[in-house]
């Protein structure tokens, strides 16, 4: 849950698997890796784009409980709104939610959004598979 302990991540460096330690509190990651707080020990993260710049800050302001019995409102109360681009728009190069027309004529856009939250004893993990909406969030089932 934001706040909680550490955490690891998996990550694929030239083809290898990694696992990282991260620091109790907000992360942002994106396709590209770790990207929000930035880490002097990993200086190959992406902490100068522009979405962590945006959004990073927003996230770690606004940490919701993520408590795993709540409703998705609930659980991550201001996160939706953020997770839903916070009405920035798609053409701009700091959006979560994000489009390009490509020069051959293809749309290139983001396809889904997660948020998950991870504590030593708890994990939610919420999946949006429109996103620019609020709605139409749903949790994914764990196993353990």
């Amino acid at each position: 849950m934001p706040g909680g302990g550490s955490s690891l991540r998996p990550r694929k460096t030239a083809g290898v698997a990694e696992l990282r330690d991260l620091a109790p509190g907000t992360h942002l990651l994106t396709n590209a890796g770790h990207a929000y707080p930035a880490d002097p020990a990993h200086p190959d993260d992406p902490a100068a784009d522009p979405k962590a710049a945006a959004f990073g800050p927003k996230f770690a302001a606004s940490r919701p409980s993520a408590d795993p019995a709540a409703a998705e409102r609930e659980a991550w109360a201001d996160w939706l709104a953020l997770a839903g681009g916070d009405d920035r728009d798609v053409a701009d190069p700091a959006a979560i939610i994000a489009r390009r027309n490509l020069p051959d004529g293809r749309l290139w856009g983001t396809t889904s959004v997660t948020l998950v939250a991870l504590a030593p004893d708890q994990l939610r993990y919420d999946f949006q598979a429109s996103p620019g909406r609020e709605t139409g969030w749903y949790p994914v089932p764990i196993s353990r």
